[in-house]
């Protein structure tokens, strides 16, 4: 499990973090509406670099953390219709630190997992900047000593 903790700094590093990756939770905090609005993002993130063998994206759970902040609200109903809309399987009102709904956020995804594994759908890691590197079995023939001081010292 990695956590890149939403810093950008580690955009260009994400597909080594996603690297095999069967599933995954996108969180954002409650309290705080910017990190709701990263969600898209960091979605469109995962569903670039990493995809399952025939070519169907992850499943994605979104978790709502902090949900034990006092006085903050969520609205469920347009939590629904975004994770509908957005290819996310399921969303959950989380609390880290009082381990609110958790268990049962980790549960539903590795029950995802299992279905994924039951199937034989390994992942597939897009590679689009690739290079293939090949042994050389031509060298170049090897030049004489005359052959070598004529082209540095003519």
């Amino acid at each position: 499990m990695w956590d890149v903790a939403g810093h950008e700094r580690f955009g260009t590093m994400t597909r080594v973090y996603y690297k095999y990756a069967i599933a995954a939770f996108i969180v954002f905090d409650v309290s705080r509406p910017a990190t709701f609005e990263a969600v898209a993002k960091w979605r469109q993130d995962v569903n670039d670099k990493v995809v399952l063998a025939n070519n169907q994206p992850i499943p994605l759970i979104l978790l709502a953390n902090k949900c034990d902040i006092p006085g903050v609200t969520i609205d469920n109903e347009a939590l629904d219709e975004y994770t509908k809309a957005n290819g996310f399987l399921a969303w959950y009102k989380t609390s880290a630190q009082d381990n609110i709904n958790i268990d049962s956020a980790m549960q539903f995804l590795v029950s995802k997992i299992l279905e994924i594994s039951k199937e034989n759908r390994p992942v597939q890691v897009p590679t689009p900047n690739t290079v293939v590197l090949t042994p050389n079995n031509n060298p170049p023939a090897q030049k004489t000593m005359d052959e070598r001081l004529k082209e540095c010292c003519n």
